[in-house]
């Protein structure tokens, strides 16, 4: 988010101009508990299911099937993956592939451990290694 809000020089996903990096971390990491937590409330029945970003990127084809699956609507993944160039301008990354897992090594210790303390259970319960 930070290198995203740098690059196109906003304030956006709720960060704000006042914020210390840690302020955001502590402020956006309770959000994100607070909604993984929902969401795995949810989850129970064959017709709910949680799309992960990881999934998209790794393999959108597959994902595009299984989500077209669930929602009786055939989805043509080729689409998005033509579109990608369009899109670079959002990137900070070099490429999509190089966007998973991104924060494990480009966030500080310190910010990691406050998203830890403060969503590392409803994290864990989703398959992200803390």
């Amino acid at each position: 988010i930070l290198a995203f809000n740098e690059k196109r020089a906003t304030w956006d996903f709720g960060q704000r101009p006042d914020d210390t990096p840690d302020g955001f971390a502590r402020r956006f990491a309770a959000a994100q508990a607070r909604r993984l937590t929902r969401l795995a409330d949810v989850e129970q029945g064959p017709d709910d299911f949680v799309v992960r970003y990881e999934r998209m990127i790794e393999d959108p084809a597959a994902e595009a099937d299984r989500i077209g699956t669930v929602v009786g609507v055939p989805l043509d993944a080729a689409e998005v993956i033509a579109s990608r160039k369009r899109f670079a301008h959002h990137m900070t990354s070099a490429s999509a592939r190089a966007s998973v897992a991104r924060w494990k090594h480009e966030m500080e210790p310190g910010i990691r451990r406050i998203f830890a303390d403060a969503a590392g259970d409803q994290m864990s319960a989703f398959g992200y290694e803390v």
